[in-house]
């Protein structure tokens, strides 16, 4: 199921390009992240797929029990047109393959109380990191946080030699040790595949010169404190940005002289023709008398 979905498509339609597609568990900027390494079963192969289907069991997608696609349920907390688009994308890469997920929406509080109990099979899910280390990520996997245990553990995976090394790697400060320890704890995952690694968020922000402190930041969203201007700077450019333009009030005055001037010398001529007219008939009238 990993190897038919597209995390730089996703991103493409779903997220405007803002991502980077995910090869592990870590993001970048983070202890034990590598640029370089690419993740066999995030590549994508339908092939493959599908032969490593027909090896578990189910060739072209079949249940030999039902003799129909195998049935899954996509759970998912968001009921809008929106989501249900992105959900759909999954459905439909797991289609190649001959796979019958459907998608089984609810409320958010419903979903909730599906994932403290457990009674899920698919889902999708994001984190936040709290501070910039491994172990921030690496304990959303740990047996001991499982979700029905009231953790962070939302898959409820269990791996002994998982459990083992996340420990040691908690402990240990960074440096070499720590790195192969990580990358063993990476082929752990790129085997048990408890999470299919979609894509590690960007953020953007437009923000003026003047501001300072507002670098968009991945771990904590309460930022504003930090955040200053720089009056000074503010000032300089305000006043270098509204110098008044003068130029369009003196062509709308030559535009509106333009136009004026022709008609009050039409006024005047009518004027003038109107006078001559009424003073020819007072002088007709006088010699009349």
């Amino acid at each position: 199921m990993s190897l038919v979905i597209d995390s730089r498509e996703f991103t493409r339609v779903f997220q405007n390009g803002r991502g980077i597609p995910a090869e592990s568990i870590l993001p970048p900027g983070i202890f034990g992240y590598d640029p370089s390494y690419v993740n066999p079963f995030r590549q994508v192969d339908v092939e493959r797929a599908k032969t490593l289907l027909r090896e578990a069991g189910y060739p072209d997608g079949v249940d030999p029990q039902t003799g129909r696609p195998l049935h899954l349920t996509f759970d998912a907390g968001d009921t809008s047109a929106r989501a249900r688009l992105r959900y759909q994308f999954f459905c439909n890469a797991w289609e190649r393959i001959g796979l019958d997920v459907e998608i089984a929406a609810t409320t958010y509080n419903q979903f909730q109380d599906k994932v403290r109990r457990g009674a899920y099979q698919i889902y999708m899910w994001g984190w936040v990191a709290d501070y910039p280390d491994p172990e921030n990520f690496l304990f959303l996997l740990w047996s001991a946080m499982a979700k029905t245990k009231g953790g962070e553990n939302t898959s409820n995976f269990d791996d002994p030699e998982y459990d083992r090394l996340f420990l040691k790697v908690r402990d240990l400060p960074n440096g070499e040790a720590r790195l192969d320890d990580i990358g063993r704890i990476r082929t752990i995952l790129e085997r048990e595949r408890p999470w299919i690694e979609l894509f590690h968020q960007e953020s953007y922000a437009l923000v003026q010169g003047w501001m300072r402190n507002v670098k968009p930041l991945g771990m904590s969203f309460s930022t504003f404190k930090y955040q200053d201007i720089d009056a000074i700077e503010r000032r300089t450019k305000r006043t270098e940005w509204n110098r008044p333009v003068l130029w369009p009030l003196a062509a709308l005055v030559v535009l509106a002289v333009a136009i004026l001037l022709p008609a009050i010398a039409t006024v005047r001529r009518r004027r003038r023709a109107t006078g001559l007219l009424l003073g020819g008939g007072g002088t007709e009238e006088r010699r009349s008398a």
